[in-house]
């Protein structure tokens, strides 16, 4: 709600953008921005002028009621009726002729006359009487409209502070429409409670604290009754909405209400109640886990519950109570007790399944179940054959229902975690891509829990063992040695090896195919999942271009590009991920089929955040240190192919350019590492970049940093690391032939003839390529001035005492492919240097 202060400033400035849109015949904005006004101040004088202004100009006022009735009577379209009226200023007593003509015509058009005119001001300002003075009557009429007039109202109206003149009219309003549809769904044979508990969620969840005392003990009760599995799952989703929200408002009271539901309904001990109690606290464990287990872990609950179901033929109540014992298994005494009490039961449920031989919904629950608690006291890497037999089963099954193949989905999610499980999944063709398929349904995409599951399984699949620093092993030894335990092993089948092939077997299932729309609207948990998959997916090489191929190189583009303002731990991680997976991804392959029409700019941010994790401080552990390397080398490598990318032919330049501006201090600092890989790969992008040109002014005309980066150059170029050597050479062969400021640097430094001539020398083809193309480029420096000039002098000097003249003639009589660069340089050796 804006204070006195905040309106009149707001009412001030939509009179001033009232006129100058006036002022531009603007008539619409003008009327839009006048009502506004009206509605927050209806006194002021300067807002009704204009107003009146604008009615008596250019028939901008319609006649609200015949538009309408022309629209609903089929005279005009949908877009025109939309149209005109958007493009017209509205009178607040037309505007409720209109909204009394639409209680009184109910249809769907009505249903989008009220939903439209609440979009303008004085649309609000005519139904607002009606809210007040006439609640129930106006909220019967808009629920027989149906739900946009009546989501409309909400989201329009009672939760838009500003369209009101008094907050106490909108707390009234906000309270009368509550009260409305609580009373709607206890009413029976309601055809559409859903739309009530959609509507009740919208309000608590902007205006919890303002509605919390209305909502009493019975308003619990419906609640908690919503969550029967027989209600619809909208409506379902719905009341665990509500309730998630007023857990958090008064986690106390909230726990005291479910208790009190719980056992009022568990005393009766009727079928219909017991699955309320079930459902109930199934559907609320991930919201309040320890509230849920310490009810379900009550003295003589799960004993009774068992005696009840094991004498009941009711399936709904089994499934009920299926339910429960599913949710209650994310926690180890439940696991435990279940495993004490139920899983004869459960056993005895399988058995059902075997002898039908048909998969159904409560036998495959029973197993998922049976799943998790087995693996309470089992050891690692062992696994139910059986169980996954039967779950497998269950997917490929074309007869299953989707309830059992989500159960399946669910109960292989936790078995996938053991190796043996994850050669068999990954080795069965048919049931891969079957479960691609089932997690690629629209309606499977919108389930948020199944997705999760579906994805935890390729998860499981494609993990890498952890990479594990020098330091962090030995601590690890120090401390088994302590405990007097050895270090865990990984499994044969977790190796490097089998884990690429796992990969290899889901790329061929296409599960791009489910993991592309997957991010659309996607959870934290699944953004989680899905980055997780799709970087050990592009650890191997082999799988790079296909992953770009089938949309895997944008699905990483656009996780790194999430906003992270709030720097989550999750979202940090998915960022680095998807990061790591785009650079990867981009280093094999071609960039101009990469990047076209891409951006390069956002390429550039995404490759200099994992850059700059590299330099990162905040942390030591072995998670950091991994990061510090790898994704850095990985970084580096696609900016070096990056800067071979054209996309302007006026400005081949263009993307260097870029990365020169943005990049170029993270890389410089990153080009003096302890780690000589980190060393490698910067030093080779410098190359590209000087090879396109932004990079050469870096060394040519920056002063004493120019001295110091050649200095560091010609260091490198003297390395024994033949990879960094050779990058340091093909660099400084460029960056000589860019004029004599380049080649006095190169002649201050203390090892670089020397180097160049040692490496002349050498039986290393591809350096004494460079070192004759540097000695080369400094004799044309030489040249270019006569051999008279001090830099030409100082050259011919260094290159006689290293003997470079008879080492280019051993290598012209060697018969190199470079004959042509090799005769030059003698021949300027020799007019000008008298050899």
């Amino acid at each position: 709600m804006l204070d006195d202060e905040s309106k009149t400033k707001r009412v001030a400035e939509l009179i001033r953008k009232a006129q100058y849109a006036r002022r531009h015949d603007a008539n619409q904005d003008a009327a839009d921005a006048v009502q506004e006004a009206l509605s927050l101040d209806p006194e002021n004088e300067d807002a009704r002028k204009l107003f009146e202004g604008l009615s008596l100009s250019g028939g901008d006022v319609v006649n609200v009621l015949q538009l309408c009735q022309n629209y609903y009577e089929g005279a005009l379209d949908e877009a025109s009726f939309r149209n005109q009226l958007q493009t017209s200023a509205i009178d607040i007593e037309g505007t409720q002729e209109t909204i009394e003509f639409a209680f009184g015509h109910q249809n769907e058009k009505s249903d989008r006359i009220v939903d439209l005119l609440l979009e303008k001001a004085n649309g609000k300002r005519a139904i607002i009487p009606l809210l007040l003075e006439e609640p129930t009557r106006t909220f019967k009429a808009l629920w027989d409209l149906g739900g946009r007039s009546l989501r409309a109202v909400i989201n329009k109206l009672l939760l838009q502070p500003g369209s009101w003149s008094k907050e106490a009219d909108r707390q009234k309003g906000m309270k009368d429409m509550l009260l409305l549809l609580m009373a709607k769904l206890l009413q029976a044979g309601v055809e559409t409670p859903e739309m009530a508990m959609q509507a009740i969620a919208r309000l608590l969840v902007v205006e919890c604290s303002s509605l919390l005392p209305d909502i009493d003990s019975d308003s619990y009760v419906i609640f908690f009754e919503a969550l029967n599995p027989g209600n619809t799952p909208a409506h379902r989703t719905q009341a665990t909405v509500v309730l998630a929200k007023l857990h958090e408002a008064d986690a106390q009271r909230w726990e005291r209400e479910l208790t009190a539901f719980v056992e009022t309904m568990a005393q009766t001990q009727w079928t219909e109640k017991l699955i309320n109690a079930c459902a109930a606290v199934s559907m609320l464990f991930p919201i309040a886990p320890n509230v849920c287990a310490n009810m379900f872990l009550r003295e003589g609950f799960v004993q009774q519950l068992m005696q009840i179901v094991n004498n009941s033929k009711n399936v709904p109540f089994k499934g009920a109570v299926l339910e429960l014992l599913s949710s209650a298994c994310v926690n180890s005494e439940c696991r435990k007790t279940i495993k004490m009490y139920c899983e004869d039961w459960l056993n005895q449920l399988s058995a059902d399944e075997d002898a039908s031989h048909k998969p159904n919904k409560l036998a495959v629950t029973a197993v998922l179940v049976n799943s998790k608690i087995r693996d309470e006291d089992k050891g690692a890497g062992t696994a139910d054959d059986k169980l996954v037999r039967r779950m497998k089963n269950a997917i490929v099954d074309k007869s299953t229902g989707q309830d059992a193949i989500e159960k399946a989905i669910e109960g292989l999610s936790y078995q996938s975690v053991h190796a043996k499980v994850k050669e068999n999944l990954a080795n069965d063709e048919k049931f891969l891509k079957q479960l691609v398929g089932s997690l690629s349904k629209p309606e499977a995409l919108a389930n948020g829990s199944l997705l999760y599951a579906g994805l935890t399984i390729f998860q499981n699949l494609t993990r890498y063992p952890p990479v594990i620093s020098p330091e962090d092993r030995k601590i690890a030894e120090l401390k088994a040695y302590a405990n007097h335990t050895s270090i865990p092993k990984t499994h044969p089948l977790d190796e490097d090896g089998p884990v690429s092939e796992r990969c290899s077997k889901v790329l061929d299932a296409s599960l791009a195919t489910c993991l592309v729309p997957a991010t659309k609207n996607a959870s934290l948990g699944l953004h989680t999942n899905i980055s997780s998959i799709v970087l050990a997916l592009s650890k191997h090489p082999r799988h790079r271009g296909r992953m770009a191929r089938d949309g895997l190189f944008d699905l990483a583009m656009a996780q790194a590009s999430l906003p992270s303002d709030n720097e989550q731990q999750a979202i940090t991680l998915v960022k680095r991920q998807a990061s790591l997976s785009f650079a990867r991804i981009m280093i094999p392959v071609d960039p101009t089929l990469l990047m076209k029409g891409r951006d390069v700019r956002a390429a550039v941010r995404i490759l200099l955040y994992l850059m700059k994790l590299g330099l990162s401080e905040e942390d030591s552990n072995s998670d950091v240190a991994w990061w510090r390397g790898f994704p850095v080398v990985s970084a580096v490598q696609a900016l070096t192919n990056l800067a071979a990318y054209q996309p302007s032919p006026s400005n081949p330049a263009q993307t260097s350019e870029l990365i020169v501006s943005e990049c170029w201090p993270v890389l410089e600092d990153l080009w003096t590492s302890n780690a000589v890989q980190i060393r490698t790969c910067v030093t080779q992008c410098f190359v590209n970049l000087i090879d396109s040109g932004p990079a050469i002014p870096k060394f040519e005309s920056d002063g004493g940093r120019s001295d110091r980066r050649i200095r560091i150059l010609a260091g490198y170029w003297s390395e024994e690391d033949g990879a960094l050597a050779e990058a340091a050479g093909g660099a400084l062969a460029t960056l000589l032939g860019a004029g004599p400021t380049v080649v006095e640097r190169f002649l201050k430094t203390d090892s670089g003839i020397q180097s160049t001539c040692e490496w002349m020398r050498g039986n290393k083809p591809q350096m004494v390529h460079r070192a004759v193309v540097i000695v080369d480029e400094l004799l044309i420096a030489v040249e270019e001035s006569r051999g008279a000039s001090e830099l030409a002098k100082s050259v011919l000097m260094k290159l006689k005492k290293e003997n470079a003249p008879t080492t280019l003639r051993a290598i012209d009589k060697a018969g190199q492919p470079w004959t042509e660069q090799v005769k030059h340089a003698s021949s300027v050796l020799q007019r000008y240097g008298g050899t």
